[in-house]
């Protein structure tokens, strides 16, 4: 079964292959609960994904408890999931996925396992699509599922990924 775990909960080891699910979260659609039920029909079990997307109560969704709930969970992955789907909506005072594009140059400068779908309506997609180029990423996704495709690749040709 698929499980996903979310700030404040964390653990200490590992008992099977872990995702961290990276994008954007304000001005962005809910993606992140769908994930380990879209994972499971595209033949997908046994993963914990990491979810930024908080849904305990009692637990503030942003400041210093939430960056090193994320900083932790990038850094316990094994593969980071980065989904930049289109805004839900318009903000002209933030740059939209402005943190995750920050994170996302991070995670490649750090030779992490990456798997990256970015939708077709996001400013700047093609200068992150470069990078990822360079980066050795050779497959950009244009949807979620096909993000997921790709980790079930990953997880079918080599199952210790953890």
């Amino acid at each position: 079964m698929n499980t996903i775990l979310d700030p404040p909960r964390k653990i200490d080891s590992k008992e099977g292959p872990m995702v961290f699910l990276a994008g954007p979260m304000s001005d962005a659609p809910r993606w992140h609960r769908t994930v380990p039920t879209l994972a499971k029909s595209i033949g997908i079990d046994g993963v914990t994904f990491l979810s930024p997307m908080k849904v305990s109560r009692g637990f503030a969704s942003h400041g210093t408890a939430q960056m090193n709930w994320e900083t932790w969970g990038l850094a316990f992955a094994d593969v980071i999931l980065f989904w930049l789907p289109n805004p839900a909506k318009d903000n002209a005072t933030r740059v939209y996925a402005q943190t995750t594009r920050l994170e996302l140059g991070e995670q490649l400068a750090l030779g992490r396992k990456v798997i990256l779908g970015i939708d077709d309506q996001i400013t700047g997609a093609d200068y992150l699509r470069y990078k990822a180029r360079q980066y050795g990423i050779t497959t950009i996704h244009t949807s979620l599922e096909g993000c997921l495709t790709e980790l079930k690749q990953m997880l079918d040709t080599n199952a210790s990924i953890h």
